[in-house]
């Protein structure tokens, strides 16, 4: 490994790999708190009449977790969420976002 190259190549291995492993059962904080921020805000939105902000808030948060299986069950809250804001069922909206809250919790 004297080559400069191979140095490199190798080295550029090595941290792929330590980058691409993570502890099973660890939930990314960065995401999980942008879900639940822009979960937040999108609540605070809906509150205050503006859907179209509501629905933009809650197209982030559901972004933040599409790549966590184990928030399932707030994701398709959230989807839920979603379709009623679309049809202007606001009630029924903040529940769902309330109950997407709590499983985030």
């Amino acid at each position: 490994m004297n080559n400069p190259s191979d140095t490199l190549a190798a080295t550029a291995a090595m941290v792929s790999t330590v980058n691409s492993s993570h502890a099973p059962g660890l939930r990314p904080v960065v995401d999980h708190d942008t879900a639940t921020a822009a979960l937040r805000e999108a609540q605070v939105e809906l509150y205050c009449g503006h859907d179209a902000a509501a629905m933009t808030a809650l197209r982030e948060a559901r972004r933040a977790l599409s790549g966590l299986p184990s928030e399932a069950a707030a994701l398709a809250t959230m989807e839920s969420a979603a379709w009623h804001i679309r049809r202007h069922e606001s009630r029924e909206a903040q529940r769902d976002m309330a109950l997407a809250h709590q499983l985030l919790a």
